[in-house]
């Protein structure tokens, strides 16, 4: 019983952290907007935004 006990726990807690993540995860179309004021600051160079926003774009389409 107190095996299973245990198992409850952990599943809860394992829910309860992707619940957490979904609700506060960042949105990618936010982060991309972000990436580009960095670069229209000039705070990035033009390589770091395409990094970034590569990487973001197939967050975004992963998505759906």
């Amino acid at each position: 019983m107190n095996e299973n006990f245990v198992w409850v726990v952990l599943i809860v807690a394992v829910l309860v952290y992707h619940m957490y993540n979904l609700k506060h995860g960042k949105d990618p179309k936010d982060e991309l907007l972000k990436a580009k004021q960095l670069l229209d600051e000039g705070l990035i160079e033009q390589s770091d935004y395409e990094k970034m926003k590569n990487k973001l774009l197939k967050k975004i389409v992963d998505d759906f």
